[in-house]
């Protein structure tokens, strides 16, 4: 904030050693105001999704290169735009290796219990659908009869521990 108590759009820098900020000036695609959006580091850049502002819910994905200070709207044409979360906001990201996963959040309809997957190297999304949906799915494809217990069995840990612990919005 401003002296005067006004909000500021745009990067700030924190001085660690003299506890202080400073209005960094930066170049490009800049985001409009928003709030409650999501921002991680990963190498020399920052990558922003979602936030609102007022009644609106965004759905950008923009990059912030530490270095040339610069931001930049990520168009990729080349993704499945049936992949890509809808706009949102107050939802949480993490970076595990190269890959952000964002989840949940709100959006217009009301609250989300989704799990996306952005490529940091393509920016590329890819949505995570829970072992429940993928395994109806192989069942239906191979027209065998499996039991759920044979499914989680022959499931990798990681999916049989996202199948039991899956946040149910009830």
């Amino acid at each position: 904030r401003q002296s005067d108590g006004m909000s500021t759009n745009g990067p700030h820098h924190e001085s660690v050693k003299c506890t202080s900020w400073r209005h960094v000036c930066v170049e490009g695609d800049v985001p409009g105001p928003r709030t409650k959006l999501t921002a991680v580091g990963w190498q020399d850049r920052m990558v922003v999704f979602g936030g609102g502002y007022r009644r609106d819910f965004c759905d950008g994905l923009f990059e912030y290169n530490f270095s040339t200070r610069r931001f930049t709207k990520v168009i990729n044409t080349e993704d499945d735009a049936a992949q890509r979360p809808c706009a949102r906001r107050s939802h949480v990201c993490v970076i595990h290796t190269q890959k952000v996963f964002l989840f949940g959040g709100r959006s217009k309809a009301g609250r989300l219990n989704d799990l996306h997957e952005l490529d940091l190297e393509t920016y590329n999304w890819r949505t995570i659908h829970p072992p429940s949906q993928s395994i109806s799915i192989a069942v239906q494809e191979t027209n065998q009869t499996t039991t759920l217990e044979e499914i989680i069995k022959s499931t990798p840990f990681l999916e049989a521990n996202i199948y039991n612990c899956w946040l149910d919005d009830n």
